[in-house]
């Protein structure tokens, strides 16, 4: 039977993932505190449009395509305190910065990043699907996660989760075939049949479906929301 076996959100993008026992799903449709806040390739006093900024890796934002730095950075969000501790890994110095005043945390990233960056904050979320009617939770199988592992035995599962940085992870269902979810009742969010292309970005009732998983061949993976 499918299970949602871990509901996870991303406060800061490309930053650390936080774990969560519950979720409330925004107006916008994403769930709270997702992608909220952003690190952007510019100074705090630059104005940028957020409806055009990009997200592919070559602008605007800071993150892990193209800025490897971002892999060294460790965090964890205080969802209560509104507060982010960062460190370097491998370094036991951490730093507490107040995410509802964010100088000292823009001075902090540009000394690091050797260049000015700044903490942009959007309370509709999802920073990186803005303009292109696909935000929403997006949703991933725990057996993807272990397939995918299976091909690269010196890479943990955490670490592809990490890779893929889902929302919400489904248990008790196959990684791929067309009936790896038949209409059922997940917890959150009541799944049916839709499916996603090696590659593809798609969205279904408000669940965004990018997670069907480059393979060694082509193969498709089954998520959905039932209406």
């Amino acid at each position: 039977m499918a299970e949602l076996r871990r509901i996870t959100t991303y406060p800061i993008k490309a930053l650390d993932p936080f774990d969560r026992e519950t979720g409330q799903i925004t107006e916008e449709g994403v769930i709270e505190d997702d992608r909220e806040y952003a690190i952007l390739d510019r100074s705090a006093d630059e104005s940028y449009d957020p409806d055009t900024a990009s997200v592919s890796g070559n602008g605007d934002y800071i993150n892990g395509k193209r800025t490897a730095a971002v892999h060294r950075l460790r965090s964890t969000f205080d969802p209560e305190a509104r507060t982010l501790m960062i460190r370097i890994q491998d370094e036991t110095d951490a730093h507490t910065f107040d995410l509802d005043d964010r100088t000292e945390l823009n001075a902090w990233l540009t000394d690091y990043f050797g260049r000015p960056v700044s903490v942009r904050r959007d309370a509709s979320g999802h920073h990186d699907l803005r303009k292109r009617d696909i935000s929403g939770p997006s949703v991933i199988s725990t057996a993807t996660l272990r397939e995918v592992a299976s091909w690269f035995p010196e890479i943990e599962i955490d670490s592809i989760r990490r890779r893929f940085r889902a929302n919400l992870e489904i248990g008790g269902v196959p990684h791929s075939g067309r009936t790896g979810l038949l209409p059922t009742t997940v917890r959150l969010l009541p799944f049916a049949s839709v499916m996603c292309d090696s590659k593809a970005s798609n969205r279904a009732n408000g669940v965004l479906f990018r997670y069907a998983i480059p393979t060694p061949e082509k193969r498709t993976t089954t998520f959905g929301r039932r209406s």
